[in-house]
């Protein structure tokens, strides 16, 4: 049986691990990055093959996977005379793994197939530290053959694969995730700030919702190991976290769907970024809640 080659356009805080764990399984890998110095991150036995453009990534590979920042560098990546689509070959796939939307991809889906290529859309959730060690959650969409094709190369990546439908789906899934995940950090920050300030200590707010129906997961896991300890280290920065706001107001306009708390959180996203946290994770989300309280919400620390 022959091993598929994989291209892998992305070499960011997620996508270097992800082409690492693809690497490791045993697959050729030819990769492309704006910055050139990534590709040595990958290291392994076998090195990637470093392309100088989209086009030789999908000239040279049989499965292409593209995992960048917004929709709009994805389409600039697969388009024109150097983008992906004018090298890859008819019967070879196409996955867009970034976080983008999901409109565009479905017509980007169509400029795929009118060139034989079959396109996949497996967004991801979880950290950086998943991704290093394989064990992402990945929200699939296309024809489920498609899909079905390629599982072996996403499993590599994630150990928690979700078929959701057709082309799109998968990235209409991600956006409700990050939508409902961020609008329930704020309600969290908002929250245990006003606790802070009025007395309260940390530990005492979290043993008592933790007993009740409003604990949740960014409570149990992901401000304890961020925000409570003052550390905000992306992560998933505010930055990203805001555009994917944004990507979502995009689809509710779309959809005919109003987003009231949605939009509240992205504006208290821009507040963030606006006080300078933009590049930090997006837990930051609590830092000009607590500015403007003059109250810190820290494990073991005295709230005044």
């Amino acid at each position: 049986m022959t091993i598929p080659t994989i291209g892998f356009i992305g070499l960011g805080t997620m996508g270097t691990p992800m082409a690492r764990n693809i690497s490791k399984g045993g697959y050729p890998l030819v990769v492309y990055d704006i910055n050139e110095e990534r590709v040595k991150e990958i290291g392994g036995d076998r090195p990637p093959v470093a392309a100088s453009c989209p086009r030789e990534v999908g000239e040279q590979a049989d499965i292409c996977i593209t995992m960048v920042p917004t929709p709009e560098i994805v389409r600039d990546i697969v388009s024109g005379a150097d983008g992906l689509f004018a090298g890859m070959k008819p019967g070879t796939v196409w996955i867009d793994m970034s976080t983008s939307d999901p409109v565009m991809t479905r017509k980007l889906g169509e400029q795929a197939a009118a060139a034989g290529i079959r396109a996949v859309d497996a967004p991801v959730a979880r950290s950086s530290k998943e991704a290093e060690t394989g064990r992402l959650m990945i929200m699939t969409g296309g024809e489920a053959s498609a899909v079905e094709m390629v599982r072996p190369v996403l499993e590599r990546m994630g150990s928690d694969l979700f078929y959701c439908g057709p082309l799109g789906n998968g990235h209409t899934m991600k956006l409700v995730n990050n939508l409902l995940g961020t609008i329930v950090l704020a309600a969290n920050s908002e929250a245990l700030v006003l606790g802070s300030k009025s007395g309260l200590s940390l530990e005492t707010m979290l043993a008592v919702l933790s007993r009740t129906n409003v604990w949740n997961g960014h409570l149990e896991k992901t401000m304890p190991a961020s925000a409570f300890e003052g550390q905000f280290e992306p992560g998933y920065k505010c930055v990203l976290a805001e555009k994917d706001l944004g990507l979502a107001k995009q689809l509710a306009r779309h959809m005919g769907v109003p987003l009231f708390c949605g939009m509240t959180v992205r504006e208290m996203l821009a507040s963030a970024i606006a006080d300078g946290h933009g590049d930090e994770d997006f837990t930051a989300i609590i830092r000009p809640l607590e500015r403007q309280g003059a109250v810190e919400v820290r494990v073991g620390r005295s709230q005044h």
